[in-house]
C-alpha cells in the first residue's frame, strides 16, 4: 500500500509540473465573506497579476454553496462588480476551479503576514491575506480602480453625503458587533473608541469635529459610547443601510476626514480609500483576541501589526494612551 501511494505521489508530481509547463501562469484567488473581504481579495488578485505578471481568475462559489456572515445569520452577496462595473474580474470556471484545486491548491496559513512567495505559475489561493503591504505595493492601481466615488449613491445616501461634506471636520467611528459578538471577534471596548474620539478633538482644538457613526449594533454604541461622550461633541449616527448595502456605509466612511476603525473590514478600508493627504486614521493595537482559535496555530502572527499602516495611528484597546503609528 506504502508503495502504491508513492507511485501515485511520484504520478501525480509528473503530471502537475507538465501542466504547469504547458498552459498559462494563472492563479486562481477562492473569494468569500462581505464587501471588503471581496475587495480584499480583488486586491491580491492585482497585487499578483501587477507584481509576477500571472493571470489571475476568481472562485466565486462560496457564495452560491455557504454565502452567510461570522453569526450564519445574514446572507453575504458577490456584489463587488455590480457596485464597480468598470472592474475586470474575470470567473474561473467550474472545471478550472476543480482542476486547479486539485492540482495546484496553496492555503495562505498565516493571513496576516507579508507573503513573498505569491508567485507561483500555478496556484489556487485559499485564506486571507490581511497585511497593509499589498495595497501599498499597488496602492496608486488600487485608489484608481477601487475609487470610492464611483459608488454610485442613492437619495438618501447622497444627503448624508451632502451632510458630511457640509462639515469642517468630519470623522467616520466604526464600531463593530454583531455578528463578531457570538464568533468570538469582538475585543473593543467603549474605552478605545473614547479616547480614539478625545485624541481627535485635541488634535483639532479649538475647531469642533463631527462624528458620523457607523455600527451594526448601535443600542451597545449608544448607550457605552455616545452617552459617555462631553456634550460638547456633535455626532450623527448613520442608521440607513441594511447588510446588503454596506457598500453605501463604505463610501461615506472613506468620504469622512478622518477614520475611527475597529479591528473589522469597513473602518480599515474606509482609511486605505481614503484620499485625505492629512488624514488620521486610528487603529486598534490588537485585532485578534488572544482566545481566539481556527485550529491553525499560525493564524495570529503578526496579526498585532498586519493593519498598522506607516503614519496611522495605533490605541490600546485596553487604555488611554496612544501607542503611536
Amino acid at each position: 500500500m506504502h508503495h502504491a501511494l508513492l507511485i501515485a505521489k511520484k504520478q501525480i508530481g509528473k503530471l502537475r509540473l507538465r501542466l504547469s509547463k504547458e498552459t498559462t501562469p494563472t492563479a486562481i484567488i477562492m473569494v468569500d465573506g462581505g464587501f471588503c473581504s471581496v475587495l480584499l481579495k480583488y486586491l491580491i488578485g492585482r497585487y499578483i497579476e501587477c507584481t509576477y505578471g500571472i493571470q489571475v481568475l476568481y472562485d466565486l462559489t462560496w457564495f452560491q454553496k455557504n454565502g452567510l456572515d461570522c453569526d450564519g445569520k445574514f446572507t453575504r452577496k458577490f456584489q463587488l462588480t455590480q457596485v464597480l462595473p468598470d472592474l475586470k474580474f474575470p470567473i474561473a470556471t467550474e472545471q478550472k476551479i476543480h482542476f486547479f484545486k486539485r492540482f495546484f491548491y496553496k492555503r495562505n496559513a498565516a493571513p496576516f503576514v507579508f507573503n513573498e512567495n505569491l508567485g507561483e505559475p500555478h496556484a489556487y489561493w485559499d485564506g486571507y491575506f490581511a497585511n497593509w503591504k499589498y495595497f501599498e505595493a499597488i496602492k496608486d492601481t488600487a485608489l484608481k480602480e477601487l475609487d470610492v466615488e464611483k459608488i454610485q449613491l442613492n437619495t438618501v445616501n447622497r444627503r448624508a453625503l451632502d451632510q458630511i461634506k457640509s462639515k469642517k471636520i468630519s470623522v467616520a467611528v466604526h464600531v463593530r458587533r454583531g455578528d463578531f459578538i457570538n464568533s468570538g471577534l469582538c475585543i473593543l471596548t467603549a474605552d478605545y473608541y473614547l479616547a480614539a474620539i478625545q485624541h481627535i478633538r485635541e488634535r483639532f482644538a479649538p475647531c469642533d469635529i463631527h462624528l458620523f457613526v457607523f455600527s451594526n449594533g448601535m443600542e451597545w454604541t449608544k448607550e457605552h459610547i455616545l452617552e459617555r461622550m462631553p456634550q460638547a461633541v456633535s455626532y450623527t449616527t448613520v442608521e440607513i443601510n441594511d447588510n446588503d448595502h454596506g457598500y453605501f456605509d463604505l463610501r461615506l466612511i472613506a468620504e469622512c476626514d478622518h477614520q475611527i476603525s475597529s479591528n473589522s473590514s469597513f473602518g480599515y478600508w474606509g482609511g486605505l480609500l481614503n484620499k485625505n493627504p492629512d488624514k488620521i486614521v486610528i487603529v486598534p493595537d490588537k485585532w485578534m483576541p488572544d482566545t481566539y482559535t481556527s485550529g491553525n496555530k499560525k493564524a495570529l502572527i503578526n496579526s498585532e501589526h498586519a493593519h498598522r499602516v506607516p503614519g496611522w495611528t495605533v490605541f490600546s484597546t485596553e487604555t488611554y494612551n496612544p501607542l503611536g503609528g
